[in-house]
């Protein structure tokens, strides 16, 4: 996965290349390229140089210099290393694919029935589950990815943040992830979290019965662009799926739909997790 940048740069070269009734074989034609190339520029897959970011601008009938400008300092920053490239030794290659999205996203739908979502953990609650899913890293491995997740979290900070709205299993207020200090924590914290305005967290109960989406958890990430697709990313556990088949997603909205319907509402949510934090200090 190619940065950030080459991704948005990628949508802006689709969207001219539409405006002008172009398809990928006509461009590769022209650049003499393989469609593939074409396609893999526009889904920000592979880095540009600003030469050819200016010469397919410039087939697309760019003239403003503004514009081109834009273009060019996209392209500079696709052949940029992100902030996770700085994990790469500890976290898995595909992870970095999905940070990719997330750090794009317009907006963030997690579904996890058993554990709190990553943006959403404390470092203990992290540390936990990493020595439970890694026992084979050592000290300092555990702390790197520890700490990645930590810096992750950042993307819900600042005005450019995204929307986050996430659905937990009432298991995950109940499951003593690190212990009942370490719980009592985390749940103090994702109450604490649930008080911003672009972060919303409900919860499925017990009581709610079965719901659509039972084989686990998954996340939607939706974008600014309409005509950027949404993304379906399931963690499986020796890598991660991406899914932007039309019908696929479309399965999936159903099941996110579901389980929202099944929740219940931000605020009777939020006290819930607010009394499951009391209850670890009995």
């Amino acid at each position: 996965m190619g940065s950030v940048s080459g991704r948005s740069l990628g949508i802006a070269l689709r969207k001219l290349r539409k405006s002008k009734g172009l398809t990928l074989e006509d461009v590769a034609k022209h650049f003499d390229w393989s469609p593939a190339k074409v396609s893999r520029i526009e889904l920000g897959r592979v880095a540009v140089t600003t030469r050819d970011a200016r010469d397919l601008a410039i087939y697309y009938g760019v003239d403003d210099e503004t514009e081109l400008q834009t273009l060019r300092r996209l392209a500079r920053g696709s052949r940029q290393r992100d902030w996770w490239h700085a994990y790469n030794d500890v976290l898995p290659k595909q992870f970095g694919t999905y940070l990719g999205l997330e750090a794009e996203a317009a907006s963030i739908h997690a579904w996890e029935p058993l554990l709190i979502p990553g943006l959403l953990q404390t470092a203990a609650y992290a540390r936990a589950l990493v020595v439970a899913h890694r026992a084979e890293h050592n000290e300092g491995e555990t702390e790197r990815r520890v700490e990645a997740r930590m810096e992750r979290q950042d993307i819900l900070s600042g005005e450019e943040a995204p929307f986050m709205q996430a659905v937990l299993g009432e298991s995950a207020l109940r499951r003593q992830v690190g212990g009942r200090d370490v719980m009592r924590d985390q749940l103090a914290f994702l109450a604490k979290m649930t008080e911003r305005q672009n972060v919303q967290v409900h919860i499925v109960p017990y009581s709610a019965g079965a719901y659509m989406p039972m084989e686990g958890g998954f996340q939607m990430l939706r974008f600014a662009d309409p005509e950027a697709a949404p993304i379906v990313c399931i963690d499986l556990l020796t890598r991660n799926l991406y899914l932007d088949d039309v019908a696929e997603v479309g399965r999936y909205r159903d099941a996110w739909e579901d389980v929202l319907t099944k929740a219940l509402p931000h605020t009777e949510s939020a006290a819930m997790i607010k009394a499951a934090a009391e209850e670890m200090e009995k």
